[in-house]
């Protein structure tokens, strides 16, 4: 029986469950004993002492499709707009807002459904503030994506939206090359994910910048991508790029 207020220890623990639960009907029991809006409040966007993740980051960035999507559901059902805004910029333990978490997520689905409440809910100028957004370690959305985007359709579902409010090439060309932790860009963070190193190399660095306007960006201990894919990079993606480079 969920109490009026939580305890620091007894919400981490409820977060824990909560997120846990691997099916639709499981989350919302466990949701629903949730007794106010007060108490939901508490558990979707108040971090742990022990820095634990909230209910809200975890569900997005971990979650299954379906509860992604419940959560959704139920905090539009239960929150007037500005509480709902106030709780959909939760940040995460880094820092990172919701569309970083999302990136963790290898649903395409519930990362589709944070962009829809993102935009449903924020002025396009609000988006714009939160995809240029940077966490503790100054990386933003597109670093998050570089990392942890789990398939070429997820990087370009997410690459696409960005590109949606970032329309002016200018802008996108000095967004593109905005330098995260350790001064590494997109591109240089993507290239221990093989999953999608080769769509952000070819489909959208390649795309939208000349080469020589980032084949030579190094990151703070002097690596440029060439270096890094020769050290990190797949034979394939590295014979592939070097193609690319020669052509």
């Amino acid at each position: 029986r969920a109490s009026k207020e939580l305890t620091t220890k007894s919400r981490e623990n409820f977060t824990k469950i909560l997120s846990s639960a691997k099916n639709r009907r499981a989350f919302g029991k466990l949701l629903n004993k949730l007794s106010s809006n007060k108490v939901m409040i508490e558990c979707l966007t108040v971090h742990g002492k022990s820095r634990q993740e909230t209910l809200l980051s975890v569900t997005i960035s971990h979650g299954w499709e379906s509860n992604v999507l419940f959560l959704f559901r139920r905090i539009a059902e239960s929150f007037e707009n500005d509480e709902l805004k106030a709780i959909l910029k939760t940040k995460g333990v880094e820092g990172e807002n919701i569309l970083c978490s999302a990136c963790k997520n290898p649903n395409l689905a519930s990362i589709e459904c944070v962009w829809e409440y993102i935009e449903n809910y924020f002025k396009p100028r609000e988006v714009v503030k939160l995809i240029h957004k940077k966490d503790k370690n100054g990386d933003n959305v597109l670093h998050y994506a570089a990392r942890y985007a789990q398939s070429d359709k997820i990087l370009s579902v997410i690459f696409t939206k960005i590109n949606d409010f970032i329309k002016e090439p200018e802008d996108l060309r000095k967004f593109l090359l905005t330098k995260g932790n350790q001064d590494m860009n997109a591109l240089l963070q993507s290239v221990n994910n093989d999953e999608t190193l080769l769509f952000m190399f070819e489909s959208i660095f390649c795309e939208h910048l000349e080469l020589k306007t980032f084949i030579y960006e190094s990151d703070s201990s002097g690596e440029n991508f060439l270096i890094k894919l020769d050290q990190f990079g797949s034979e394939k993606i590295l014979q592939v790029s070097y193609n690319d480079l020669q052509y």
